[in-house]
């Protein structure tokens, strides 16, 4: 990484009530509130990271499948097991509890805005084992986080063009690839000395049913949007049974 890239500073998750949302985070999830600019709680997530529910912008569709999801963090823990029970115990739902990946194992739940997170307990042979052992940190000083969390371990960005994509966080942005994890579809690179960031192309843009027939969005190489449908016979539609036709 080059020396003006430092790492990952916050993640902002925007929310059409972002007071809420910080509570969730802070009261239930277990994340303390460092400071706060009226609605908006900012959180630590370890050593130089912050969680920032916000407003702002304009919402993206809350994704509650963590493979559809175009960008989700996940947070390292110590031991997935117990951290899943408290926070089941408080109510939080999970779609998945024991996922394989490269770099642990990982489960997945939906925040109070409907969007996917992670967790993840990292195996001790994992790139840059040495700094995700459960309970240390990279800062001396800095306290640890309490109820099995450690920190934001990574972030997970779906993409169209991994390649495009990783040549410009590589080349741009200054980010380094970690050694021995490249893939066609998926491709890690660090985000400081204990996050990662994985670009990856599951579940992009998966169709859904319309009136009509079913649809998905692509891209093309300049970034323009465009759609392929499968067309049903069962409407009054002329072009649907031109299309069935042909």
């Amino acid at each position: 990484m080059r020396a003006a890239v430092q790492g990952i500073g916050w993640f902002v998750r925007r929310s059409a009530d972002p007071a809420s949302l910080g509570t969730f985070y802070r009261d239930v999830f277990g994340l303390p509130e460092l400071r706060n600019y009226g609605p908006t709680k900012m959180l630590w997530v370890g050593e130089t990271v912050d969680l920032e529910p916000g407003a702002g912008g304009t919402l993206p569709p809350p994704r509650r499948d963590w493979e559809h999801a175009p960008c989700l963090p996940v947070f390292q823990v110590q031991a997935l097991e117990p951290v899943i029970r408290r926070l089941e115990s408080r109510g939080v739902q999970f779609a998945a509890k024991n996922v394989m990946l490269t770099g642990g194992r990982y489960a997945w739940f939906t925040d109070p805005a409907g969007n996917a997170t992670g967790l993840v307990q990292r195996p001790a042979e994992s790139v840059l084992a040495d700094r995700w052992q459960p309970a240390t940190i990279s800062l001396p000083g800095v306290p640890a986080l309490t109820g099995g969390l450690i920190r934001l371990g990574e972030v997970i960005r779906h993409c169209q063009d991994v390649g495009a994509i990783t040549a410009f966080y590589r080349d741009a942005v200054g980010l380094m690839p970690l050694e021995g994890t490249s893939a066609d579809d998926e491709q890690l690179l660090a985000l400081g000395a204990t996050t990662m960031l994985r670009l990856g192309t599951a579940g992009i843009n998966p169709p859904f049913d319309i009136d009509g027939g079913r649809i998905a969005y692509l891209a093309d190489p300049e970034g323009q949007v465009f759609g392929i449908q499968t067309r049903l016979p069962a409407t009054n539609r002329v072009e649907d049974h031109e299309a069935m036709r042909r």
